[in-house]
């Protein structure tokens, strides 16, 4: 700042003089000439305000206009950003800060645009994008802000016209309302800015709750879960939805899968008992119930609760991690604001995200959480999103989805490392901890399912299914690793709205073998599966 005061008013006039006195021959150039004039002309204007005393004051002005200018645009962007595009999640004040002072300079470079249109908004969704937004989305955002701020920009741009075409009847106007109006339209804007920057304070509180307290973590029974062999397991009398025709080579199967789905009207967790086809409701909850995961013993299955009506399974935000026992039927929940868990092998602890922004580790027993990742650790960008993780005892390693900043499967090293292992997305490891498998094009419906050697580097595809239904997601294996779970659509895509159907396949068998087991145009999503032994 002391640099800038400096030349403005210090270096400003002999500059102009020394370029007028190198430029005599120049000045029979017009534009020349009115170039000089104008420069001149300003520093006088400069000279003249320090002289009469009122330089400050019109510091003062400008900071405060440009301050207002500002806030107001943050609070607006902030807000659009966290309400209109719930994918992304709300991102800190100084990245949107910035993103706004980029779109400036964007708008001030001489790019070949109508009245400087669209490359502020370029300028400051590029930025926006570097900080883990999809450009597509940030590019909407900056549109909307864009159409947000021309209302006020018109209105105030309309009434100061009015002003300059009809002066006199302005000033007369303004001369009748007394002190008080002016006060009282003074506080009202300044109301109405704490009303914006509280609700937005609201809004970053309700996507970014503060971390559960350790009695709201778990509501824990204070024993130890005691893992016994699958076989002991009971189903209790859960309700009975509709009882599904099975293939007859299922026959000799016992054990059960279940899914996520709105055949009922909403989402809820179901359970198909094998072989006898009997689908049970294992939930009933006015929100989504979403991403079931069966515990190692087969007593116990994890999911996810939206916490509002619109919860969705592209916002990481608004989920509980909860808990149902399938001997007792009690429901319980697990950690405020977690998504997407899995099951240690030991049965003793989870795994989830909170926002997809930490990877946490929840010991049933203590409900004590412990934070394995973060956005900001293993040498990943800042903006990252973590999606679907799972752990290996073995290696001691997670393996996760990332999006936003980064799009890519990787292996999370206890090393604090990361190993990028491809594209795709659903990365999981397999129960013997010799591979991993993933989703991942090309193939007949534009997906296979892929798996991965981490000691070879090698990848294959596992299976493939025939058209139509060969748009495949959710694939998970039982405990043996013999046999595969997976949905699969013959068109569309939205993990919660297609019309994905359950397949069951024995792993190595061909690829035309998968089992149908649903029919049905509602959409079935993320099946796990578990085998008694005998089986």
């Amino acid at each position: 700042m002391g640099i800038g005061f400096t030349l403005l008013f210090g270096c400003w006039e002999p500059s102009v003089r020394l370029i007028s006195k190198l430029s005599e021959r120049l000045h029979r150039f017009k534009l020349i000439r009115e170039t000089l004039r104008v420069l001149s002309e300003t520093g006088h204007s400069i000279r003249e305000s320090g002289t009469h005393g009122i330089l400050f004051r019109s510091f003062l002005l400008s900071l405060g206009v440009r301050t207002f200018k500002y806030l107001a645009l943050l609070v607006l962007l902030s807000s659009i950003l966290s309400t209109a595009f719930a994918p992304i999640p709300l991102s800190h004040v100084d990245d949107i800060l910035l993103a706004l002072v980029a779109g400036e300079a964007s708008a001030s470079m001489p790019i070949p645009t109508f009245m400087s249109f669209g490359s502020y908004e370029m300028g400051a969704a590029w930025t926006l994008s570097a900080f883990g937004y999809t450009l597509a989305n940030a590019t909407i955002a900056l549109f909307i802000l864009h159409l947000v701020s021309q209302v006020f920009d018109y209105s105030l741009g309309i009434m100061g016209t009015l002003y300059c075409i009809y002066p006199n009847s302005s000033e007369k106007l303004l001369s009748r309302l007394p002190k008080q109006t002016l006060a009282f339209l003074a506080m009202t804007t300044a109301v109405l800015l704490a009303i914006l920057l509280q609700s937005n304070i609201s809004l970053h509180s309700a996507l970014h709750p503060a971390p559960p307290s350790q009695s709201e973590r778990i509501e824990a029974d204070g024993s130890i879960p005691q893992v016994t062999s699958p076989d002991q397991a009971s189903i209790p009398s859960f309700q009975v939805v509709e009882t599904l025709e099975l293939d007859p080579s299922l026959s000799q199967l016992s054990g059960f899968v279940v899914w996520s789905t709105n055949r009922t009207g909403n989402h809820e967790i179901v359970l198909l008992d094998l072989p006898s086809g009997s689908l049970h409701q294992l939930t009933q909850h006015p929100y989504k119930d979403y991403y079931p995961k069966i515990s190692p013993d087969g007593k116990k299955v994890l999911f996810s609760r939206g916490t509002r009506p619109d919860a969705s399974c592209r916002n990481p935000q608004p989920w509980d991690l909860h808990l149902i026992d399938l001997q007792t039927g009690e429901e319980r929940r697990l950690a405020a604001n977690g998504f997407e868990g899995a099951w240690f092998p030991d049965g003793r602890s989870v795994l989830f995200h909170r926002g997809g922004r930490q990877i946490i580790r929840l010991n049933l027993e203590s409900g004590q959480e412990t934070v394995l990742a973060e956005a900001d650790t293993h040498g990943l960008p800042r903006g990252i999103e973590f999606q679907t993780p799972s752990y290996d005892a073995s290696t001691d390693s997670i393996a996760v989805t990332l999006r936003q900043a980064r799009r890519a499967t990787a292996l999370l090293l206890p090393t604090g490392e990361t190993r990028t292992i491809a594209g795709g997305c659903q990365l999981t490891w397999a129960p013997d901890s010799k591979s991993l498998f993933y989703v991942e094009g090309p193939g007949a419906g534009d997906n296979a399912i892929r798996t991965m050697n981490p000691e070879t580097g090698q990848h294959s595809v596992l299976l493939d299914a025939p058209l139509p239904f060969s748009h495949e997601y959710f694939p998970r294996m039982d405990t043996t690793g013999s046999w595969l779970i997976f949905g699969a659509s013959a068109e569309g895509h939205t993990h919660d709205e297609a019309d994905y159907e359950i397949f069951l396949w024995k792993v190595h068998n061909p690829a035309e073998a998968p089992l149908r087991i649903t029919r049905n145009p509602a959409n079935d999503s993320w099946p796990d599966i578990f085998i008694h032994p005998r089986s």
